[in-house]
């Protein structure tokens, strides 16, 4: 039994530290990528804005590079397990790869969406740095304008030939041209977040098949929650059954006691008499 099932065990607790060293890297990134993207939102010169999101592409490129390796590792286990449990019919075994498997699903669901979570939020900061740059040479732009502009890039857009026609200045051409980088990065920071929204869905079997166990321990809990209930009722009951037989009894022997008394009083009475 055990000597044969230890390197398989071995195999699986290595592609387990694995998965969380991946998933530490991830974290990493995600602390390295929030302090890029702060430096390129406050970044004044281009030179030094363009050369931070060179950076930040490359982390991001690596961070979803790990994440999609984590999944598919996740996968590998998930798959392990099924046909461990056909063999073995929920042993000892079982329960730790299921309870592994479980715990390093949630943890990397948490971990993902904390990072959709951290795209968006960027990519909203992003749009604000936008919308503000348009209202520096236009400060009568509507919300409509400034969406026009982000979603063009500033390309073939009539707000763009005003910011650069006669009355164009160093300002508004300094505006465009960071209104043009930024859109790149906008529009980089959406496919991340629509790769990770895909991600979720090919998750979305593992993520069942992990609520499917939870609603059965809840179902468990539940049904011991409602055995617990029943068990304190029933004792609650036999004291009152217990307290209601002392009554009784009680009030039998104290009958028993003055009918005996009372036997014994008339019999004394009719005695006496002969006596005399």
């Amino acid at each position: 039994g055990g000597k044969s099932r230890s390197p398989f065990m071995k195999e699986f607790f290595a592609k387990v530290e694995q998965i969380k060293r991946n998933m530490d890297q991830i974290k990493k990134n995600m602390v390295q990528l929030e302090k890029k993207h702060g430096t390129a939102l406050t970044a004044v010169s281009s030179t030094k804005s363009n050369k931070q999101q060179e950076e930040i592409e490359d982390m991001m490129d690596q961070t979803t590079t790990l994440i999609k390796a984590v999944k598919e590792s996740l996968k590998e286990l998930d798959t392990e397990a099924k046909a461990h449990r056909k063999k073995s019919k929920g042993d000892a075994e079982d329960r730790t790869r299921q309870n592994m498997y479980n715990t390093l699903v949630k943890k990397f669901i948490s971990l993902v969406q904390e990072y959709q979570e951290m795209q968006n939020n960027f990519k909203n900061k992003y749009r604000d740095r936008v919308g503000r740059q348009l209202k520096v040479v236009k400060p009568d732009a509507t919300l409509d304008e400034i969406e026009e502009l982000i979603d063009s890039g500033g390309d073939k857009n009539i707000f763009t030939q005003q910011m650069l026609g006669e009355k164009s200045t160093q300002a508004a051409r300094n505006a465009l041209a960071d209104i043009q980088d930024k859109h790149k990065d906008i529009v980089r920071l959406e496919q991340s977040i629509v790769e990770l929204h895909q991600l979720f869905v090919d998750m979305s079997v593992l993520v069942e098949t992990q609520g499917e166990m939870l609603d059965q321990i809840e179902l468990h809990v539940q049904q011991a929650h409602q055995y617990v209930d029943k068990g304190v009722k029933q004792l609650e009951k036999a004291k009152e059954s217990q307290k209601s037989a002392r009554k009784r009894m009680c009030c039998i022997v104290c009958c028993c006691v003055i009918f005996l008394m009372l036997v014994v009083g008339g019999v004394f009475g009719a005695v006496a008499p002969s006596f005399a």
